[in-house]
C-alpha cells in the first residue's frame, strides 16, 4: 500500500464537467491527518492572467478513489489539541533557578 505524506494531493481535469459552475479539476488532499476533497476552477483577472480559486471541504469518502483501505499516514498530525484535563505528570513546574536573567 502506498505510503500518503501529509500536505500531498492531486488534482485531476475533471471530464465530467457538464455545467459551467461545475469545478475544472478535482482530486484531494492530506492534511492534519485528514483527507478533503478539492475542486478548483480556472479564472483569468482583468488582465489575463490565468489564476485557480479552490475550494476544500472533508472528504465524503474516507479514502482516495481506487484504494481498498485508509493509507496509513506519513508522519503524525502538524498540530495536537491539548488534553481536556491534564494530568500533573504533563505539567512543569518552574522555579526562579530555572530562569537565566
Amino acid at each position: 500500500m502506498a505510503e500518503v505524506k501529509e500536505g500531498s494531493g492531486v488534482l485531476f481535469l475533471n471530464r465530467r464537467k457538464d455545467q459551467p459552475r461545475q469545478p475544472d479539476f478535482r482530486g484531494n488532499i492530506f492534511l492534519c491527518g485528514m483527507y478533503f476533497d478539492l475542486a478548483a476552477w480556472k479564472n483569468y483577472d482583468k488582465t489575463g492572467e490565468a489564476y485557480f480559486s479552490l475550494n476544500a471541504r472533508p472528504a465524503r469518502v474516507p479514502r482516495p478513489i481506487g484504494e481498498k483501505e485508509l493509507p496509513k499516514p506519513a508522519e503524525p498530525p502538524l498540530y495536537q489539541p491539548p488534553a481536556a484535563n491534564p494530568s500533573s505528570a504533563d505539567t512543569i513546574e518552574i522555579t526562579d533557578d530555572d530562569i537565566p536573567f
